[in-house]
């Protein structure tokens, strides 16, 4: 506490009076509060609520950076989740799904190629498709029919197994564009018919 400096010594006997207290006593207790000049006070009082401005501040960004944080955990957390679920589908998968560049190298494929091949997922990424092709030209039409179409579906290739048998299998995939519309890759899956082929195959024989 702090009063001014030119308080007038009348006014304060005057403010003991209505207040019901004794001036004498009023006055000491008065004399022992620190005078200060207004020009004092108001840089004191600029001063601390400068101070109080800041950590004001500082509060704010901490409590914001704290809000940050745990969004970016929350986040992280969702995307764990999410990571995993994709895993669990991806390794999973019935159907093949594979990603190669337009020059025909494998660049992903899913783990379910061995169950139905004789290949391991790890030999074939970074591998040509068109070691993969019993007629290797088929890969050509199909990238064709991409470039022109955009994507196929249910559309039929033959694919040598590693001890050579083929394998009849339809496609279903898409080109893959950049920003700039300029076709980088083709992505899709593709689901092994050979059996259904061979039994309807049989059918009208029979």
């Amino acid at each position: 506490q702090v009063r001014n400096e030119k308080t007038d010594e009348k006014r304060m006997r005057a403010y003991a009076r209505i207040i019901g207290a004794d001036e004498q006593d009023f006055r000491a207790a008065l004399d022992e509060v620190p005078t200060m000049s207004l020009e004092q006070f108001t840089q004191v009082a600029q001063a601390l609520f400068l101070i109080a401005n800041q950590l004001s501040e500082l509060a704010y960004q901490k409590i914001l950076q704290e809000r940050i944080i745990l969004k970016q955990q929350k986040t992280e957390k969702a995307l764990t989740k999410s990571e995993i679920k994709y895993r669990q589908i991806y390794d999973n998968l019935v159907d093949v799904y594979y990603e190669a560049s337009l020059d025909g190298i494998i660049l992903e494929i899913s783990p379910s190629i061995e169950k139905h091949s004789q290949y391991k997922r790890k030999d074939l990424v970074g591998r040509s498709l068109y070691d993969l092709y019993t007629n290797p030209l088929e890969r050509d039409k199909l990238v064709g029919i991409l470039l022109e179409r955009g994507s196929v579906a249910d559309y039929e290739i033959n694919l040598s197994d590693l001890d050579g048998t083929q394998h009849i299998c339809s496609m279903n995939i898409q080109l893959i564009r950049d920003a700039q519309d300029i076709p980088v890759k083709i992505a899709g899956i593709f689901r092994d018919v050979t059996e259904r082929k061979q039994a309807e195959a049989a059918l009208q024989e029979s």
